[in-house]
């Protein structure tokens, strides 16, 4: 019997980096810290479950996809700009792509992006 059932949700989902994403903006190297929420649905319970730990720890596994998604996000907007400030000061600017970035992942483990914020991306 399976742990997760389809359609079954999992809301408010924290993540954030725990470690700066130092990335080079300009000449400059900046370090930046991220965070937000999602939500997800079981997609695929048998592939849930063969990639993720004990019930308990899911929201942390699951919180690894959006943690690489936004570090990901940072690098590749960071060749395109000339300070720190463009990407800090608008981060609702960039969710579309962080969305898209977190749903190709999330898919690969059995569970289908319902929505996610990024609610800051500051600089150190």
């Amino acid at each position: 019997m399976s742990i997760y059932q389809v359609s079954q949700e999992f809301s408010d989902l924290r993540w954030g980096t725990m470690m700066p994403v130092m990335v080079k903006i300009g000449d400059n190297i900046v370090q930046l810290r991220a965070r937000g929420t999602f939500s997800v649905i079981v997609s695929d319970p048998a592939v849930l479950e063969s990639g993720a730990p004990a019930p308990d720890d899911l929201p942390f596994y699951l919180k690894n996809f959006a943690v690489s998604a936004i570090t990901d996000l940072i690098g590749i907007q960071s060749r395109n700009l000339s300070s720190a400030g463009e990407l800090t000061s608008q981060p609702r600017v960039y969710e579309a792509q962080f969305k898209t970035l977190l749903a190709e992942r999330l898919q690969n483990a059995g569970v289908q992006l319902k929505d996610a914020v990024i609610e800051a991306i500051e600089s150190l």
